[in-house]
């Protein structure tokens, strides 16, 4: 199994329920799918979710541990894929920045147009 933790923003500085909403929309527009979300039970109180791609093999893994503000993807060895290889090291990049920035900018991103 490899991990990759995503590193690179304050998690402490904005609120769990706002990372995930902020996670799913960067996974949504990557065009992956979640397969599964749920829990892991080692990591209480945890987000965990399975990552596809339509008509192709892998499964990209992807935890949100709030009461660590920890947030890592991981690869089983039994189900890489060419387009994991390919897409992990941007999508670890685009998750750092687009986290930095809500942190930065948590007003701005979540209360736009008077919108939440």
């Amino acid at each position: 199994m490899e991990t990759y933790e995503v590193k690179g923003f304050n998690a402490a500085s904005a609120s769990a329920r706002e990372i995930e909403i902020v996670v799913e929309q960067l996974l949504l527009n990557q065009g992956l799918i979640v397969s599964l979300k749920g829990t892991l039970s080692k990591h209480s109180g945890s987000i965990h979710w399975h990552l596809i791609k339509l008509d192709q093999k892998g499964t990209l893994e992807l935890t949100w541990w709030p009461v660590r503000h920890k947030l890592w993807f991981q690869v089983q060895s039994g189900r890489k894929s060419a387009w994991i290889t390919e897409l992990l090291p941007e999508l670890l990049l685009e998750c750092e920045k687009t986290l930095a920035d809500l942190v930065t900018n948590r007003s701005e991103m979540f209360h736009r147009d008077g919108k939440c």
